[in-house]
């Protein structure tokens, strides 16, 4: 009977770890970003609040500068990324769309970029 209870928490801790794990089905390249996307902008989070921030466009890289960008609040969850104020982030946009920032939505902290990315960004003009 023992063995059946040891079994059985080893099977509920898989299923369980697997359902709280944070993940994406794909993740493209930033090359593939780049071509599926209107506007590309380099950005700054500023805050306005204590835990609310708002974009300040840098650079803009592809297209023109975008018209919406809304406030941004920190996430509730481990999936959500850590905001702090002065974090730079690439942004890619439709038009008319405001960044989504999560697990998923492929805007990227450039502090976590590899080295070159603006270069493979160029490459593709």
């Amino acid at each position: 009977m023992s063995y059946m209870r040891l079994l059985l928490a080893l099977v509920v801790a898989a299923i369980g770890s697997n359902a709280l794990a944070c993940g994406c089905s794909e993740i493209p390249t930033l090359s593939e970003q780049y071509q599926s996307s209107n506007i590309v902008v380099l950005a700054n989070l500023k805050p306005i609040g204590e835990s609310t921030f708002e974009w300040e466009v840098i650079e803009v890289i592809k297209g023109s500068k975008p018209k919406l960008l809304e406030n941004v609040e920190q996430g509730l969850t481990s999936c959500d990324p850590q905001l702090k104020g002065g974090q730079e982030w690439l942004l890619f946009l439709k038009e008319n769309e405001s960044p989504v920032l999560g697990w998923c939505s492929f805007n990227r902290n450039t502090q976590y970029l590899g080295q070159g990315w603006r270069e493979d960004l160029a490459d593709q003009h």
